[in-house]
């Protein structure tokens, strides 16, 4: 007779709590899923579900300890069930068993609520290398995850206590996760550390003088843990060849500075240097000659044939072409044509020519077409 009164009267509380738990399905799904309602409606709902545990008070204290862990808001659980010593009979019963199952559920969706409504605060941003600090709301321990770019973390904190993220954890930019279980999770950003390091790359290594927008620089900025330096920065090129001197400043986008410059009008090794804060890098620009310009020549009679030689050869802006530039002398008379190809050699070029007693003499490096030379036999 008491089996049956004790099974009718638990039949009676679990019909009850199947009807709560359909009529705040929605509510609670909501709260439990993170999307969150005001203070007011969670103390309401984590008020209707603490007066519906209290009719558990019959249930084993063991079984409900399983179910709600350690958590401290299934102590007022806990203290009730302990005053129920014939529950254990019940509890071995496998018909009482599974009715009391889907009461678990619902201890479980009330423990969630109750310790999703902790509060979880976190810092929106963290410059890398600088240690974060979390704090989370209620009281005993709990396991705190933390994930982003190269970290993994798994370790205990106590709650209601401020928590540290050392520095030595947030050297990578990027986004971290944090979770701590029971509670929630929550996310923020690490950001570069200043300015340490630059990448400088420089091209072309060897460029004409005098040549509009061929030179090009492209810095990438680092902090000290080699993370890309995403924020604005300043970054200033200088370019110095011959006493002149180019000064220039950009600033940097998503970590990256970039310039095109103009060659200077003489020739030299040019020293091409970018900074930004205490990092500085120097690269070297040869600027060599550009095309010939005006290119003159002289013929003059020799034993085999016709010496043609010309003036010091120079670009436009007065500096010397390279030797081992191709100079090319082209004689046309009335037998056909002749060239022949030299080599600038000390500033000059200089060829032999077929004899002839009527010829047109002509001259040539590149694009670049010097004089013209009419030759009259011996004249």
């Amino acid at each position: 007779m008491k089996f049956n009164s004790v099974m009718t009267e638990t039949g009676m509380k679990l019909r009850f709590f199947r009807r709560f738990v359909v009529s705040h399905s929605f509510r609670l799904g909501r709260l439990v899923s993170g999307h969150g309602f005001s203070r007011a409606d969670q103390a309401h709902l984590a008020g209707g579900l603490q007066h519906s545990l209290r009719s558990l008070q019959r249930l084993e204290l063991g079984f409900v300890t399983s179910l709600c862990g350690t958590a401290q808001s299934c102590a007022l659980i806990q203290s009730q069930s302990a005053r129920a010593p014939r529950a254990h009979a019940l509890i071995q019963n496998k018909a009482v068993h599974r009715l009391t199952t889907r009461a678990a559920s619902l201890v479980l969706l009330w423990c969630a609520a109750v310790a999703h409504a902790a509060d979880l605060k976190l810092q929106t941003s963290v410059v890398a290398g600088n240690a974060a600090t979390i704090s989370a709301s209620g009281g005993g321990s709990a396991t705190l995850y933390v994930s982003g770019p190269g970290t993994a973390i798994k370790r205990q904190v106590q709650l209601g206590q401020a928590i540290t993220i050392s520095g030595e954890d947030l050297k990578n930019a990027g986004l971290y996760i944090v979770a701590i279980e029971g509670v929630g999770s929550g996310s923020f950003f690490v950001t570069s550390a200043p300015v340490a390091s630059l990448a400088f790359l420089a091209r072309p290594s060897r460029i004409p003088a005098d040549t509009h927008d061929v030179i090009s620089g492209t810095t990438f900025l680092f902090d000290h843990y080699q993370n890309l330096v995403m924020q604005p920065e300043a970054v200033k090129f200088d370019m110095s060849v011959n006493d002149q001197n180019l000064t220039r400043t950009e600033m940097s986008k998503n970590g990256i500075a970039y310039i095109k410059l103009d060659s200077s009008k003489k020739e030299g090794a040019a020293q091409f240097v970018a900074s930004s804060g205490p990092a500085s890098v120097r690269r070297v620009v040869q600027e060599v000659a550009s095309d010939p310009c005006n290119i003159r020549m002289r013929a003059e009679p020799a034993k085999n044939g016709i010496l043609v030689t010309t003036d010091p050869i120079r670009d436009c802006t007065g500096n010397p072409v390279p030797d081992g530039t191709i100079v090319t002398f082209t004689s046309t008379d009335d037998k056909g044509r002749s060239t022949v190809d030299a080599r600038i050699k000390r500033g000059t070029a200089q060829a032999i020519l077929p004899s002839s007693n009527n010829a047109t003499i002509s001259v040539a490096a590149g694009v670049v077409v010097g004089n013209e030379i009419h030759w009259r036999g011996g004249m």
